[in-house]
């Protein structure tokens, strides 16, 4: 079985499993779990991010980023302490930053790892939409303090855009300290600052 073969396989168990649960009312649109696709695995990675893009309006820049990766792990904590479902769905990127900036500049746009921008997105925003859930399940409307945060070096996408991920957060829940991974990966394109997805370990 080939690495593609191995990831549409992965996609369509994970669609049969998000079309099992139930919808999180409090969970916005965009980190909702997908409803499973027709892919046509035959047709090139160009013309699949050509009818993906199909409707998308192009963008150039991340908005409502940060500029720097520490004010976006504070942001993200405030908005969790506050249960502000609104500023996180913000923070991550949007269906249009994946589609222009991030995933051409992503190993799967290229051999031998293609996978075409459709999958690649359903994938992720399965694994943020659960990850979106547990952190606010976990932590939602505590008080929460930041103190430091880490994060790897990825080498999954090329310049202009630069990725970390296994970040791991020290922060205060109330009058303790612990050490989580809250988030995936973190991407900077243009000095901005956003979450490629919210999948985490909780």
């Amino acid at each position: 079985m080939t690495r593609r073969d191995a990831m549409l396989s992965a996609f369509l168990l994970l669609a049969a499993c998000a079309g099992a649960e139930r919808r999180d009312p409090a969970r916005p649109d965009s980190l909702a779990a997908p409803k499973a696709l027709i892919i046509d695995s035959i047709l090139p990675i160009e013309e699949h991010l050509r009818r993906f893009r199909d409707g998308l309006p192009q963008v150039t820049g991340l908005a409502n980023g940060t500029a720097s990766d520490t004010a976006l792990v504070q942001a993200f904590l405030a908005a969790v302490s506050a249960r502000d479902s609104v500023t996180l769905s913000r923070l991550v990127l949007s269906r249009a930053e994946f589609a222009w900036l991030y995933y051409p500049a992503h190993i799967y746009a290229r051999p031998p790892y293609e996978l075409d921008p459709l999958t690649s997105w359903t994938l992720q925003q399965g694994n943020s939409s659960k990850g979106f859930s547990r952190v606010l399940r976990e932590y939602g409307g505590q008080r929460l303090g930041y103190v430091t945060h880490g994060c790897k070096p990825a080498a999954t996408v090329e310049p202009p855009a630069r990725e970390w991920n296994q970040c791991e957060v020290g922060l205060k829940v109330g009058d303790y300290e612990t050490v989580k991974r809250l988030f995936g990966s973190i991407v900077e394109i243009g000095g901005q600052y956003k979450f490629v997805s919210y999948a985490n370990d909780l």
